[in-house]
């Protein structure tokens, strides 16, 4: 009986987390930000005829920007899914290291809940894609993953 309770609970949160995640993706179509936004996206679109740049972020938003088809709705969703990506695979990957794979598969759920809510706060806070900001995130939870991996 208990184990039903269990189960029934893990659901429930897990139906409560998609339904927060789907309202949180309604927030994407916002409209423009023309400072910081419009800057970032003139060097995504071009980033050939950018110059003096100490980082080549605008050549990682380039493709993206091109896999989104162009779009900077779906440019959004793109890259939180790629950082929410991201996020889960360092903490399953330090959580696998330190805990062990079967504590890991017990709580799989919630892991992937919490590196997800973590993602999304984050991308609520800074909300201007595209952006350097997203990528170095997504560069330091892959390049951790990846040490605590080997």
């Amino acid at each position: 009986m208990i184990l039903n309770f269990n189960n029934f609970f893990k659901i429930l949160n897990i139906t409560f987390f998609i339904y927060l995640i789907s309202f949180f993706l309604s927030f994407f179509n916002k409209g423009f930000d023309y400072a910081d936004e419009s800057f970032y996206l003139l060097s995504t679109l071009n980033p050939s005829e950018v110059k003096y740049y100490f980082s080549y972020f605008h050549y990682f938003n380039y493709a993206i920007f091109k896999i989104s088809l162009e779009n900077i709705l779906n440019f959004r969703v793109l890259s939180f899914i790629i950082l929410i990506s991201s996020s889960i695979f360092m903490i399953l990957r330090l959580f696998k290291h330190y805990v062990g794979e079967e504590t890991l598969k017990k709580n799989i759920a919630y892991l992937v809940i919490f590196a997800t809510v973590s993602s999304a706060y984050y991308y609520y806070l800074n909300i201007f894609i595209p952006s350097y900001n997203i990528l170095n995130l997504i560069f330091i939870l892959v390049l951790l993953g990846n040490i605590i991996k080997y």
